[in-house]
């Protein structure tokens, strides 16, 4: 017995819209001067020169001079706006100058800075000031003004956005020491995905670069967004999908091929979504060919006027209680976090004066539920009608058993007729995370630094 469970059942004539399956993640990059993006920008900030406007260069430690040298780094990523950035994303810097002798243990810190802070400029901010030129000073998370230097001391707790949890993150975002650097090496950082996503969808200051203390005996230059080799330009990395769950065509039956017995490819599902999984048709065990005794038969077999396409013909069912019935299962592919389903239509009509169908599901290792109970279908071979039925937007993250059982067909030659058995919904892919990020992510945990170095000469 089962239990009667979701919605109504609804008879339309009316060709059902069904959405369109989006891709997976796409990759995105940006680079200064590469396919005209223009959105990156850096700051220069010394503290031996507090009040100049020190440019654009990336240094960041020191030589040895108590000189403190730290960078900003922006980029201006809000063309993506709506979108929903997967996993982490990867900032790659070329190194360009190394001064000193770095030690094994000299590192320097990346943080994010703070909102307040947003609207910098190489052309007018310095160590001490936000704007030199107006003179209005850096900010704190509370947007109150911070300290200034008043005096080339080398104090790092004055300007230069101050300490942590000051002018930016009390914790930094990525940790790299620079003692294995060598000029014309790229380091590639680790930018966390929920600091992409504010970048995506909300104010963007960017990030502080700065040497952990100023005992560091070397500092180390990148290549700025403004260097002459494009390609040793900071480049960005992330992935993105539509934000959202995205609408889907999660299974499609039209039975377009040679006749057979739910084991040719003709009793396979025709969608396309690459979020979801659908198995081929399958039966319970007795039914039979109806009319000529063909599982498929052309639409001429069946009245006119029905989907215009060859369907699914079967007998052999009883008059009365339905026990046999054919099947299909959908299911998220890896990655995806889970499908939501939505409707589930179909073409009906029969040979028999009182065709009917009833529609149940199993999700996972659950009990079956009636979706619907007794669908009645045209009969006396009626123009084929399309049946609804509408699901109470149910959502699952397991192998999901869709079942027919037809009846009112008991002779060969009183087939029941299915065609373009389709399931519409929506898929959540969010937890979509391609492979070589994830690696990453799991990588950079094990070892406690946000980025590593790779060796990469020019030419």
């Amino acid at each position: 017995m089962t239990k009667q469970l979701f919605g109504s059942v609804l008879v339309a004539s009316l060709v059902l819209l069904t959405g369109t399956a989006m891709a997976h993640a796409a990759t995105v990059t940006f680079q200064q001067g590469v396919d005209a993006y223009s959105g990156s920008n850096s700051l220069r900030m010394r503290d031996n020169a507090i009040n100049g406007k020190a440019g654009n260069d990336m240094y960041v430690g020191d030589a040895g001079n108590e000189a403190d040298n730290r960078f900003l780094l922006r980029f201006d990523i809000s063309s993506l706006a709506g979108q929903t950035v997967v996993g982490d994303g990867t900032l790659t810097l070329t190194i360009a100058q190394v001064d000193g002798s770095p030690n094994p243990g000299d590192f320097f810190d990346v943080y994010e800075v703070d909102d307040n802070n947003v609207g910098w400029s190489s052309s007018t901010s310095s160590w001490n000031r936000f704007n030199q030129d107006t003179s209005v000073l850096w900010k704190d998370s509370a947007g109150l003004d911070l300290p200034v230097a008043t005096g080339n001391v080398g104090d790092p707790t004055l300007g230069g956005l101050g300490t942590p949890s000051q002018g930016y993150g009390a914790t930094p975002i990525a940790t790299i020491n620079q003692a294995s650097y060598a000029v014309n090496d790229t380091v590639d950082v680790t930018i966390p995905q929920a600091v992409l996503q504010d970048w995506v969808d909300g104010v963007n200051a960017g990030l502080l670069f700065r040497g952990r203390d100023q005992t560091n005996a070397g500092r180390v230059a990148f290549d700025k967004p403004t260097s002459g080799s494009v390609s040793e330009r900071p480049l960005l990395t992330l992935d993105v999908v539509p934000s959202g769950t995205l609408p889907a065509t999660i299974a499609v039956y039209d039975f377009n091929g040679p006749d057979g017995n739910f084991n040719t490819t003709a009793f396979d599902s025709r969608d396309t979504d690459p979020f979801t999984a659908a198995s081929r048709l399958s039966q319970s065990g007795g039914l039979t060919g109806g009319g000529a005794n063909a599982f498929i038969v052309t639409n001429a077999f069946f009245h006119p006027t029905d989907s215009g396409s060859p369907g699914l013909n079967v007998a052999g069912v009883n008059q009365g209680t339905p026990t046999e019935f054919f099947s299909f299962t959908t299911a998220p592919e890896p990655g995806t976090a889970s499908v939501t389903y939505e409707d589930l239509s179909f073409f009906g009509n029969g040979y028999s004066a009182s065709p009917k169908v009833s529609v149940g599901v199993v999700d996972g290792t659950g009990s079956e539920q009636t979706l619907a109970a007794s669908i009645s279908l045209p009969g006396n071979n009626a123009a084929a009608q399309l049946i609804s039925v509408d699901l109470p937007d149910f959502t699952s993250a397991n192998v999901v058993e869709w079942r027919f059982y037809p009846f009112g067909a008991s002779a060969s030659n009183h087939g029941i007729r299915f065609d373009d058995i389709t399931l519409n919904g929506a898929v959540n892919p969010s937890a979509v995370i391609p492979e070589p990020l994830t690696m990453l992510a799991v990588g950079l945990s094990i070892t406690g630094l946000g980025g590593y170095v790779r060796r990469r000469r020019r030419g």
